[in-house]
């Protein structure tokens, strides 16, 4: 367990402080911008779960616009080659919206689609982000090893997706915080 100087506790293992948030988050994976706050113990399955059904929503999307555009362009052209659809692209501007929309949809589709498939390796291994990045388990014989892996996909699915999110209780030490005289803040 490591001291934290400005949280004023000692550290479990896979806990780091976030400059960003000024706080320590148990089995801190990152920090994301998109939802503005740390990923940790108590929210790493709904933002898997929010980005995952976002995947999925966007793909349901794209199909239904996919379809949308190959149905009003089937309509105005007899052929059903690319060069038919994009000449109808061109030729309304309704089409053509809905065409540009259709790619970017589908950039953003393929961001969250990697994005999640990355976070479904990283659980698969039981390994948080920034343990990832940081090959934090890498040894530079290769030894060492990730003493949180459950030695199963499913085992360590089933620890990150279903068990309790609370640390035991005593597993890890809090130092009263100190106010600017430093004497312990008073309960009102």
């Amino acid at each position: 367990q490591k001291f934290c100087s400005t949280c004023a506790i000692y550290r479990p293992p896979r806990s780091k402080h976030c400059a960003f948030c000024n706080n320590c988050v148990l089995r801190f994976d990152h920090h994301c911008s998109w939802i503005g706050n740390c990923v940790g113990l108590r929210n790493y399955r709904y933002f898997f779960l929010f980005i995952s059904s976002t995947a999925i929503l966007l793909g349901i999307v794209l199909w239904v616009t996919a379809e949308t555009i190959r149905r009003d362009t089937q309509h105005r052209r007899a052929d059903d080659g690319l060069l038919a659809i994009l000449i109808v692209l061109v030729e309304d501007p309704i089409l053509l919206a809905r065409g540009l929309y259709f790619l970017l949809a589908l950039g953003v589709f393929v961001a969250l689609a990697l994005l999640t498939w990355y976070h479904i390796t990283v659980i698969a291994v039981n390994l948080t982000t920034n343990e990832h990045i940081k090959d934090y388990y890498e040894g530079y014989d290769g030894d060492r090893h990730n003493p949180f892996d459950e030695r199963s996909w499913l085992g360590n699915f089933t620890q990150v997706c279903c068990q309790p999110e609370k640390l035991p209780r005593g597993h890890w030490s809090y130092t009263e915080p100190r106010n600017m005289l430093g004497s312990p803040p008073s309960d009102y």
